[in-house]
C-alpha cells in the first residue's frame, strides 16, 4: 500500500470511503459484499487492524463491543447511520460452542480474514429439527431480551464452505448457524446494514429453551485495554506469529 493510501486510511473512516454518497436505505447484501471486496483489494488486513488500534479510537470501539453468547468476541469498529463495520473473533474456533440457529435484523457481508467458516441455512418446515422460536430484541445499551413465540421444525436447506480471504453475504431473512466442528481460530470482518423495523429470531432446542432467560439481560462491554490486547493478538495471528 502506498504512503498516500496509508495516510488516507489513518485519517479517515472506512465506511465513509466506501459508502459515502450512497443511500443507506437502498443498500442490499450484494452492495455490502462489493464494498468489502473493494476493501480487501485495496488494504491488507494488518493495515486495517493498525488503523483501529490507534488510541483515539479505542474507547469508542470498546463501549460498543462485547463477548457474544454465540461464542465470539464482537468488536464494533465503526458505526454510521444504519451501517456498521465489525470484527467477529472465535479465538479457539467453534469447538464446544452451542451456537443458536438464528436470522438477523440486518443484511451483512463477511470477509474471512483468519481461519474458515461453514454456514448451514435452514427453513421452517412441517418436519425436521424441533425447536422453540424466540423473538430477540437488543437496544443500543447492549441490553437484550428474548420472548418465546412457538414451537417449530427446521430443515437444512443448504451448507456452504468459506475459506480464508473469501467473502459471502447473507440477507436478514435467512435462518442460519455457524458450524460447531471447526477447531482453528477464525475471524471475520463484517459489514452490516441494519433493518431496525425487522425482528431477530432465535431457534433453540428444548433443553436449551428451558434455560432461556426472557427477561432483559445486559452485556458487559470491553475496556479500551482489552480491545487493544485483542486487536494486537489478532494482528499477530494474521501475521502467523501465534496460533
Amino acid at each position: 500500500m502506498s504512503a498516500i493510501e496509508i495516510a488516507e486510511l489513518t485519517e479517515g473512516s472506512i465506511l465513509d470511503q466506501f459508502l459515502l454518497g450512497r443511500n443507506q436505505d437502498e443498500l442490499t447484501s450484494q452492495d455490502l459484499s462489493k464494498a468489502l471486496k473493494d476493501l480487501r483489494d485495496r488494504y491488507e488486513v494488518r493495515d486495517l487492524l493498525a488503523h483501529y488500534k490507534q488510541n483515539d479510537r479505542l474507547a469508542q470501539i470498546a463501549n460498543r463491543s462485547y463477548h457474544h453468547s454465540n461464542g465470539f468476541d464482537k468488536i464494533v469498529l465503526e458505526e454510521t447511520g444504519f451501517l456498521a463495520l465489525r470484527l467477529h473473533v472465535w479465538w479457539k474456533g467453534f469447538s464446544n460452542i452451542d451456537s443458536d440457529i438464528h436470522n438477523h435484523n440486518f443484511d451483512f457481508a463477511s470477509w474471512i480474514i483468519l481461519g474458515r467458516m461453514q454456514n448451514t441455512l435452514f427453513t421452517e418446515a412441517e418436519n425436521g429439527l424441533a425447536r422453540t422460536r424466540y423473538r430477540y430484541d437488543i437496544d443500543g445499551s447492549l441490553e437484550y431480551s428474548m420472548q418465546p413465540e412457538c414451537d417449530v421444525h427446521l430443515k437444512i436447506q443448504f451448507i456452504s464452505e468459506h475459506a480464508v480471504h473469501s467473502i459471502y453475504s447473507i440477507d436478514h431473512s435467512v435462518v442460519h448457524s455457524g458450524d460447531p466442528n471447526i477447531v482453528e481460530p477464525t475471524s471475520t470482518l463484517v459489514l452490516q446494514r441494519s433493518r431496525p423495523e425487522m425482528s431477530n429470531l432465535i431457534y433453540r432446542a428444548e433443553e436449551k429453551a428451558q434455560e432461556s432467560d426472557v427477561d432483559a439481560v445486559s452485556c458487559s462491554s470491553f475496556t479500551s485495554k482489552e480491545v487493544a490486547e485483542k486487536l494486537n493478538r489478532l494482528d499477530r495471528m494474521v501475521a502467523g506469529e501465534v496460533g
